[in-house]
């Protein structure tokens, strides 16, 4: 019996179209064994596909949308960015497997309310057509659509200091002579209530690196300058 070092160096010398069909015919042979083995290859293997009980993740939407509320105090929606995020399914589940729970959630009634939403969350970055929303009526629209409600002040204290731990926490690790931009970063952190800085910030970006996170990034022995937009660790 070959070894796995033996049969991988004899994989990698077969030629493109054999290999292709040896990884078909694992996968359909993976796809015929128990879950147990099913569960220790798919996360290697695509392909390979697991059974799902739906129904813990109709509860855990459930549970999420009627009592889960977000940093503003929001509860009542969700997205599959969202879901995918919170552990709710898995990050390979495709768009027409979520539309499919999100039809049987809305048919079967099992949140009051639920339905798909006109429009996407107005703080979602990137490119691409933007992840449905789907609210129920747990769901304050207006407070969910308001990106400027209770987002954080850098010139408030007790803000500036809540955003210096977020900022924290997000470059956790950076070392000496690195660098980072704060308005790249603004839009990074995953926290509603982060404000979206922009050019016309810069002096507001100085005084709150200055005040508050330099400071702050301090306590921990570090050495940081901030020139503009620019946060420089220095040792």
């Amino acid at each position: 019996m070959q070894s796995v070092d033996e049969w991988c160096t004899e994989f990698s010398s077969w030629a493109p179209s054999r290999k292709e069909d040896a990884l078909r015919q694992l996968v359909a042979t993976m796809n015929r064994a128990n879950d147990e083995n099913k569960r220790a290859c798919s996360p290697f293997l695509k392909g390979v596909t697991l059974k799902t009980n739906n129904e813990e993740v109709y509860f855990a939407i459930r549970e999420h949308m009627l009592s889960t509320q977000d940093a503003r105090g929001i509860k009542g929606y969700i997205s599959k960015p969202i879901a995918i995020r919170l552990g709710i399914v898995s990050e390979s589940i495709t768009g027409s497997s979520w539309a499919s729970l999100m039809r049987t959630i809305e048919n079967r009634d099992l949140v009051p309310g639920f339905r798909k939403h006109d429009e996407s969350l107005p703080n979602q970055d990137g490119k691409g057509r933007r992840a449905a929303l789907y609210v129920c009526d747990e769901c304050d629209l207006k407070a969910l659509f308001d990106e400027r409600l209770n987002v954080y002040d850098p010139t408030v204290e007790i803000d500036a200091r809540k955003m210096s731990g977020i900022i924290c926490k997000h470059i956790e690790g950076m070392l000496p002579n690195e660098s980072v931009d704060m308005l790249n970063l603004a839009k990074e952190v995953d926290n509603p209530l982060f404000p979206k800085w922009t050019w016309q910030d810069m002096s507001q970006i100085q005084m709150f690196a200055n005040t508050y996170l330099i400071p702050k990034l301090s306590e921990s022995g570090a050495q940081f300058v901030s020139q503009g937009k620019i946060l420089r660790r220095m040792k």
